[in-house]
């Protein structure tokens, strides 16, 4: 392979810094065998540049009202995590997201003012509850129904050590699971603010073409139902893994302010979903456990709700 020698560049990164990928890597004296240690930064242009266009996103919310506010806070929160996901891996991350988090929930606060917004803990919101679990500090939220939806922090975000890529590691095949395993000594998580779904499932929402069973209530108390399950199927009891993941309603014929209570909704496999919709005899394709655990569910569908 021959480099190009206007784009190849040998750097001392004990003395100047070398930017790759929106990261800016330097070696700075510390504790270590070599006395030296990595600092990573995300590039000062690079993360300014993507503050602004939040900082833009977050201003355009005082144009919505309703369905679409809502659809709208979803949008800007997953550009927000999306942001804190990819500079994870920098040592210096925290520090430096910290920057612009205080100016940015200020932005969002000026702009939801108008919608009654308060400085709510983000712990107390119903949104984006893995990532606001543990954070009492005060994020602009509205009300919307019997829901609490908060514009989330930039700041919440953690160092996490990036690991080289085994092509074998996938959440999609059994020897990829099992990879991943087998390195961790733990399951693979299931990101719970599934960024792609969420904003599908919002945006019919807002526009009013999704079933009015799968509401913004239902798309923020999934995530409450698959942590009481501790991320596993309420059929089989596996774990469940990205888009393994359906949310069952277990009595469909509740009123609309009651179905997508926490306790009406069960996490589930795809295909175990599947197996409750059925009318057929699946004995033979289940332990026995499983079995009695399917045909409990089934009953619990034609279970009419009591009128009081």
């Amino acid at each position: 392979m021959k480099l190009s020698p206007n784009k190849t560049l040998i750097t001392n990164i004990r003395k100047s810094p070398i930017h790759f990928l929106g990261f800016r890597y330097k070696q700075i004296p510390g504790k270590s065998k070599t006395g030296w240690i990595t600092c990573t930064r995300p590039d000062d242009n690079r993360l300014k540049a993507k503050i602004n266009e939040l900082r833009k996103q977050t201003k355009q919310l005082r144009k919505y009202n309703g369905k679409q506010l809502i659809h709208q806070i979803i949008t800007l929160n997953s550009a927000i995590t999306g942001i804190g996901n990819y500079y994870k891996p920098a040592t210096m991350v925290n520090i430096e997201l910290n920057k612009y988090a205080d100016s940015l929930l200020y932005t969002a606060s000026k702009a939801l003012k108008p919608k009654g917004a308060h400085w709510t803990p983000a712990n107390k919101v119903n949104n984006l509850i893995n990532r606001h679990t543990g954070y009492i500090t005060k994020i602009p939220a509205i009300k919307y129904n019997e829901l609490t939806i908060g514009v989330t922090s930039l700041g919440f975000i953690k160092w996490e050590k990036a690991h080289l890529k085994n092509p074998i590691e996938t959440p999609y095949t059994p020897e990829g699971r099992k990879a991943y395993y087998e390195r961790t000594s733990k399951k693979q998580p299931l990101p719970r603010d599934d960024i792609t779904m969420n904003l599908t499932l919002s945006e019919l929402i807002a526009k009013g073409l999704a079933d009015p069973k799968y509401n913004f209530e239902y798309l923020m108390n999934r995530a409450y139902a698959f942590n009481r399950d501790k991320g596993k199927c309420k059929v089989c009891g596996n774990p469940i893994i990205g888009y393994e993941l359906e949310t069952h309603h277990i009595n469909p014929d509740l009123p609309l302010n009651q179905i997508n209570k926490v306790p009406n909704l069960a996490s589930t496999h795809k295909w175990c979903h599947n197996l409750i919709h059925s009318t057929k005899d699946v004995s033979h394709l289940v332990d026995k456990k499983t079995h009695k655990r399917i045909l409990k569910l089934r009953e619990k569908l034609n279970q009419k709700p009591e009128i009081a």
